[in-house]
């Protein structure tokens, strides 16, 4: 399907410009196309929101016109929230890469991670509607818990063959027990908080 990279990513984009010997992001765009399009003619990127804000104002929309969405989202987004303060400290967004520090759990990078996931779907679902986009929606716990079954419903969404098994995957899953940790302090707080305000509801209730 296009090998779906991450094309547009702010950092990555300068090493396919010089890669492929591209002026500019146009002109890697177009050299991708020719090079990374599927004998069956699609073409694909990977991209946050971020990365086609980037495409965006590079002209993107100059050079493609995509003609069908997949947006992955996370249902429990507190736990991608802590996925995502983790490696931005680790700098480690690949199982298979290095992280560059240890973790330490902080609420106010967890707080941030999930004002970034909010936003982004905020912006990811005004787009969607400005531009009358029907993206079809992969939830990222469907994907974990059978991927062939996910990946097999996109190809029947783009009318193409369903694979009998999957190839090999060189990522593995990141999260461990420090995740569920790091998700069970930030809640804890927000528990407490919840308590005293019922505790001070029922005061002013009785002195009412």
């Amino acid at each position: 399907m296009g090998t779906p990279l991450e094309y547009l990513h702010p950092e990555h984009a300068p090493r396919w410009q010089e890669e492929l010997a591209a002026a500019d992001v146009p002109d890697m765009l177009r050299k991708l196309v020719k090079r990374r399009t599927s004998p069956n003619g699609w073409f694909g990127i990977k991209a946050h929101w971020d990365h086609l804000e980037f495409g965006r104002q590079r002209g993107l929309y100059d050079v493609l016109r995509f003609d069908r969405f997949i947006r992955i989202e996370r249902r429990d987004r507190l736990a991608q929230a802590v996925s995502l303060a983790m490696a931005r400290q680790t700098r480690a967004w690949l199982s298979m890469q290095e992280q560059k520090s240890d973790p330490q759990y902080s609420e106010r990078d967890i707080s941030r991670a999930l004002a970034t996931l909010d936003k982004q779907s905020e912006s990811w679902d005004q787009w969607e509607a400005a531009h009358g986009v029907e993206a079809l929606h992969v939830y990222y716990e469907d994907l974990v818990a059978d991927p062939l079954k996910v990946v097999n419903g996109i190809l029947g969404e783009f009318g193409l063959d369903r694979m009998d098994a999957l190839p090999h995957v060189p990522t593995r899953k990141q999260a461990s027990s420090i995740n569920a940790e790091w998700k069970w302090r930030y809640l804890r707080p927000s528990a407490r908080a919840k308590r005293r305000l019922k505790r001070m509801v029922k005061k002013v209730i009785g002195r009412a």
